[in-house]
């Protein structure tokens, strides 16, 4: 699936992990790790709806995002913690 219309150039997105909601019509979701944004995106690839995380949010470049539970899950290796944020 071709992500269309994304908000921000591809270097900004986490480069390793991508999420999948099961919440039709927000399927996909990418990290934009420089804004603390998550995209959702429909399965034919249109972008519909961003959403900010809080400006304290820990985001990587790689690995540390994941989804479960209708929340964001981000991973903060310095204090070996997991934190969830509600998407849903």
């Amino acid at each position: 699936i071709q992500l269309k219309n994304l908000p921000c150039s591809t270097s900004d997105l986490n480069t390793t992990s991508m999420i999948y909601t099961g919440h039709t019509g927000f399927e996909i979701g990418v990290l934009n790790y420089t804004m603390k944004e998550v995209y959702l995106y429909n399965m034919k690839g249109k972008l519909t709806a961003t959403i900010s995380l809080p400006s304290s949010a820990i985001t990587m470049q790689a690995f540390h995002f994941a989804f479960a539970n209708d929340r964001v899950w981000l991973y903060d290796h310095g204090v070996r913690t997991w934190y969830g944020y509600r998407l849903f």
